[in-house]
């Protein structure tokens, strides 16, 4: 039988949750947010019309909003992991 510590499970599973958040979603999300803030810029300034240069101000701004968010949300993961905060130590999660 395969003696497996469910601490040390958990540990790995966080480690992987929170790697793919760290280097895969959330760089995602800030690349997202700063195409949709460009694509703004590049509407509103090739413009020929109100009605386009409108749309160009829109997505600039829910470029920005987006980001704004994006940044809040990452620090407050980064926050959260705080190792003071959250202990990733195997012996600690351990029943005695």
């Amino acid at each position: 039988m395969n003696d497996v510590n469910p601490a040390q499970l958990f540990v790995s599973f966080t480690a992987s949750v929170t790697g793919f958040f760290a280097n895969t979603l959330f760089p995602f999300l800030a690349l997202l947010s700063v195409i949709v803030f460009l694509w703004g810029i590049v509407t509103s300034i090739t413009a020929k019309t109100d009605d386009q240069r409108t749309e160009g101000k829109r997505f600039m701004a829910y470029g920005f909003i987006g980001f704004m968010i994006f940044t809040v949300l990452w620090g407050l993961f980064y926050f959260s992991l705080a190792p003071e905060i959250v202990p990733t130590n195997p012996a600690i999660l351990q029943k005695n």
